[in-house]
């Protein structure tokens, strides 16, 4: 496991080569989501620069005043100086008790970008998977609006990108921990990230972390397009599944647009298995609509939990179509598997009292390590 991996228990993305420089290219990659076609990581290199928490909110200081250095995005802020040679480690020692500075500050992110003249769209966003914990965003000195949350990405659509010199991306991130013996933060309940990070007192002091932890990437699209598409299992056994992908279909500008048709082909990654298609029809609108699609997928391969079976992956290809000409793609990877929690047999000595068994594939598996 990576440092990060180890000292904030979270899966850190890697780095795609391909945005490492200053100049970013088209990149379709699996650590994201739902890739597109069009589309620019802007992960990798970045600037990082501490600043006055004072300053105003929605206000750019002067970038030329701040103690820039090199980082690599994803990262924690913790890290990235630790990386940098500009702190200790905080795991290490009293370490920890010596870096609650670092919550105390503001911290600046700058990344500069060109984009190639082809990357266009009437939808165009910029899209953080992940910002601890308050987020705040400029393009070209524009502010673009603000975040708050460790989970959950943040889309910001954005205009005016320039084809002919490079952009500016700015990202202010403040801390959101309970700040044990500090000044500010949140109240205790309402933080949306995990203890963890958030004053659980790992080792010897309060800590908590702050930075973009997630991966960067911009995108571009016309409409009507598709999003959040969720493939789930509703009935599966080794002669058969029942799978059913909703995806959401958005529009923008008209009332109502001329039908189009949502197809869906589910491939087996590796299996040799024929694809199995499916289709339905929706009429967008302004907003959104979902479209629902059932397939049933013969011979299933299922998928286990470690040390119980394989984990075989199939894939769904869910187009967007109009009078057969392609207006959006995605492709999702999943395990068929059915998860469910069915009462057990034994004996009550009690009304409150139920013996909960946990099936997986119609299986009984003993859950331990529920927290």
């Amino acid at each position: 496991m990576t440092e990060w991996m180890k000292s904030f228990a979270v899966v850190l993305f890697g780095v795609s080569a391909l945005a490492a420089g200053t100049n970013s290219t088209f990149v379709v990659d699996r650590k994201y989501a739902w890739p597109r076609q069009q589309e620019i990581a802007l992960d990798g290199m970045w600037q990082l620069a501490d600043g006055n928490a004072s300053q105003p909110l929605t206000a750019l200081p002067d970038l030329n005043m701040l103690p820039w250095f090199d980082t690599l995005v994803p990262t924690s802020v913790h890290w990235a100086l630790y990386r940098a040679g500009k702190a200790p480690h905080p795991y290490v020692g009293l370490n920890a008790k010596e870096l609650r500075w670092v919550e105390n500050k503001s911290w600046w992110f700058r990344k500069r970008f060109t984009v190639p003249k082809t990357f266009r769209g009437d939808n165009v966003r910029l899209v953080f998977e992940g910002v601890d914990y308050y987020g705040r965003y400029w393009l070209n000195g524009r502010y673009l609006g603000h975040s708050e949350g460790a989970f959950g990405a943040v889309k910001i659509n954005v205009g005016g990108l320039r084809c002919d010199r490079e952009n500016e991306l700015v990202v202010r991130v403040d801390c959101g921990g309970y700040k044990v013996g500090g000044i500010g933060g949140s109240p205790w309940a309402s933080l949306v990230k995990s203890e963890l990070w958030s004053g659980w007192q790992v080792g010897a002091a309060d800590f908590n972390t702050l930075g973009i932890w997630q991966p960067v990437r911009l995108l571009a699209n016309n409409w009507p397009c598709l999003e959040r598409p969720f493939v789930r299992t509703f009935t599966a056994d080794e002669t058969s599944a029942r799978v059913g992908v909703t995806v959401e279909v958005c529009a923008a500008g008209r009332q109502e647009e001329p039908p189009c048709e949502v197809l869906v082909t589910v491939k087996g990654c590796g299996l040799n298995a024929s694809p199995v298609v499916s289709k339905t029809s929706v009429r967008p609108m302004e907003g959104m609509v979902l479209a629902d699609v059932e397939i049933q997928i013969p011979s299933p391969r299922l998928w286990w939990p470690a040390g119980l079976g394989d984990q075989p992956l199939y894939e769904a290809e869910i187009l967007l179509t109009r009078e057969g000409r392609t207006l959006d793609r995605l492709t999702v990877p999943f395990g068929i598997r059915t998860i469910d929690r069915r009462v057990g047999k034994m004996q009550r000595t009690s009304y409150a009292a139920k013996e909960w068994i946990f099936h997986v594939n119609g299986r009984p598996l003993f859950i331990k390590g529920v927290n």
